[in-house]
């Protein structure tokens, strides 16, 4: 019988201290921002002839802006063609045609914000 009791009073101090470690930690004075949020632009670069004029659009070719955000440490593109930028500023370069998606994401204290675009390429180069 003084097992079972014993038994039943060590299953019960198990129980609580398993309670009691599933409290969130919490501390006064401590508050994190909210998520950030991610915005970003993209264009075609202009198409530049060996005398530096520019002669079109080159329609591979991309520039990538990311807005900029208070308070990140860390922040990546992915362009969608296998290439990847932790600049906020950048170029990308697509020589097949087809649909490119890209995504940027940023990181704070507060998370992580995600942007997503996709990039119509309409041409595959073709090599002299």
């Amino acid at each position: 019988m003084k097992n079972h009791i014993a038994f039943a009073a060590m299953a019960l101090g198990v129980v609580m201290y398993s309670l009691q470690g599933c409290k969130p930690y919490e501390e006064e004075g401590i508050v994190l921002p909210g998520a950030p949020v991610a915005s970003i632009s993209w264009s075609f670069i202009d198409a530049v002839d060996s005398l530096g004029q520019v002669v079109g659009i080159d329609s591979n070719r991309v520039e990538l802006r990311a807005e900029d955000v208070e308070g990140s440490f860390l922040q990546l593109w992915d362009f969608g063609n296998g290439q990847t930028s932790d600049k906020q500023l950048d170029t990308a370069y697509y020589p097949v045609e087809g649909s490119y998606e890209v995504s940027y994401s940023v990181h704070t204290a507060g998370g992580m914000g995600l942007a997503t675009d996709v990039i119509n390429i309409e041409q595959t180069l073709e090599l002299p």
